[in-house]
């Protein structure tokens, strides 16, 4: 097995892609176009001829971006072996920066292995492979509720909002506005993103969010901070109730953990090597609200 260390400049975008594509781990968050979104640059190990690809930030992740890439590599189309994840933890030792680094759950518990100080987090999602009746039968009942006493006279669904008026009045710096623009925009050209809201017409609230689809599954990657609970859980049920019947997950939000709950969804378990010293600075960064 051969490991080389390939840097941005010379990483080549189109079997870069068909690895994500084909590789069984594949993701969102490892395609060359939502990478360059978020990071703009990285190094890469790549095993072969990208039969195994393995994306490196060139700077540690702030709070905001950390949500964005929760997860990354190894991405492989080879097997998922001991042998292999031992063989990338090292090299992946050898070119680290300090810092947050998610690896892929599927390889992830492999390199638990070798570094047991690996941290786990959990992404919450929804298997929407089942018919609706038996994803909404696992709703608290407080979900249930809300369902029954929404009506098509009190709220009005929509679609298909500009980024910009998605996110003008989010608690957002620039940078990170900026991120999201170019999320949004390359996922929309892309035919894979789209952005959904419901509205309270008599209380005047709403509920926004943007999702982006893959093989594996939907992921909502922007949760509006001024959702309602409530609108939120008829956004996400509509979402659900659309999509029932299809091999693929719904990720919730990272932050949002009382939906997750109401929707009593499973988890996911990602393994996390960070740095302490690098969290406490990309906390006094992010309060400033600046990028590392």
């Amino acid at each position: 097995m051969t490991l080389d260390f390939v840097p941005f400049e010379d990483i080549d975008k189109n079997k870069w892609n068909g690895n994500i594509h084909y590789s069984p781990n594949g993701n969102i968050y490892g395609y060359h176009w939502y990478l360059k979104s978020v990071v703009k640059e990285w190094d890469a190990i790549i095993e072969g001829d990208y039969q195994s690809v393995m994306p490196l930030p060139r700077r540690p992740l702030t709070t905001f971006e950390k949500q964005l890439l929760p997860y990354l590599g190894p991405y492989t189309v080879n097997g998922f072996s001991s042998q292999r994840a031992n063989a990338f933890y090292t090299k992946w030792k050898t070119h680290r920066h300090d810092g947050h680094y998610g690896f892929n759950h599927r390889l992830g518990s492999l390199m638990y292995e070798q570094d047991p100080s690996l941290s786990p987090q959990n992404r919450n999602f929804i298997d929407l492979q089942p018919p609706y009746e038996q994803i909404s039968d696992k709703y608290q009942a407080e979900v249930h509720h809300i369902l029954n006493e929404a009506t098509l006279q009190t709220f009005t669904f929509g679609s298909d909002i500009k980024p910009e008026i998605l996110i003008e009045k989010e608690n957002l710096n620039e940078a990170e506005k900026n991120t999201l623009y170019r999320i949004m925009y390359n996922a929309i050209q892309r035919s894979v993103g789209w952005s959904l809201q419901v509205e309270d017409k008599a209380k005047g609230t709403t509920a926004k969010a943007f999702f982006i689809s893959d093989k594996s599954g939907i992921y909502e990657i922007f949760s509006s901070e001024q959702n309602t609970e409530m609108n939120h859980i008829l956004l996400l049920d509509t979402l659900i109730r659309s999509n029932e019947g299809k091999p693929t997950r719904l990720f919730i939000h990272p932050t949002e953990q009382k939906i997750s709950t109401l929707l009593s969804t499973e988890s996911l378990e990602i393994l996390v090597a960070e740095t302490p010293k690098t969290n406490f600075m990309d906390g006094v960064k992010s309060f400033l609200g600046l990028k590392s």
